[in-house]
C-alpha cells in the first residue's frame, strides 16, 4: 500500500514543477522513517546544488557515499527507490498538491505536540510559556 510519504518523494523525483511548489514547505523531520528522510535529504541536496531534479541513480550513489547512513537505512532507501520503478502513473497535481499540504501540517502539529509534552515535563530548558506558540 502506497504511504503519502513515498508518493511526495517519488514526485519530488519525478516532477519539477511539484518539487519546485512543495521543496519550500516540506521539512526532514516530517519523514519519520530514516530511508524516507535519506532520500529527502539528498534530494533537497541535490536542489541546492544544481537546481533541478535529481535522478534515482544519482541518490543512489550519493546515499551509498553518505556517512551518516546506518546500513539498515540504507537499504530502506534503495528498497524505496526501487519501489518507485513500480508504482503507478503520477497522480493528478492538484491532488497531490492538496495531500502534500495536509501531510505538511499534520506532521508540524504532531512534531509540535511532541514537543510541547516534553517541554511541560521539563525535558528540555525551555519555559512552559512557549507551548502556545508552537501550536
Amino acid at each position: 500500500m502506497a504511504r503519502i510519504e513515498t508518493t511526495i518523494l517519488r514526485n519530488l523525483i519525478e516532477d519539477e514543477d511539484y518539487a519546485r511548489k512543495v521543496v519550500p514547505y516540506l521539512k526532514s523531520e516530517y519523514f519519520f522513517v530514516d530511508g524516507e528522510r535519506a532520500i529527502f535529504d539528498e534530494v533537497i541536496n541535490f536542489y541546492r546544488l544544481y537546481n533541478k531534479k535529481p535522478s534515482i541513480s544519482a541518490i543512489l550513489i550519493e546515499l551509498g557515499q553518505s556517512k551518516k547512513l546506518s546500513e539498515s537505512s540504507a537499504k530502506t532507501a534503495e528498497k524505496l527507490l526501487d519501489e518507485f520503478k513500480t508504482l503507478d502513473a503520477v497522480p493528478d497535481e492538484t491532488w497531490l498538491l492538496s495531500k502534500t499540504e495536509t501531510f505538511c501540517k499534520d506532521k508540524s502539529i504532531f512534531i509540535a505536540m511532541l514537543k510541547s509534552i516534553d517541554i511541560a515535563e521539563g525535558k528540555t530548558k525551555f519555559d512552559k510559556g512557549i507551548i502556545p506558540e508552537l501550536l
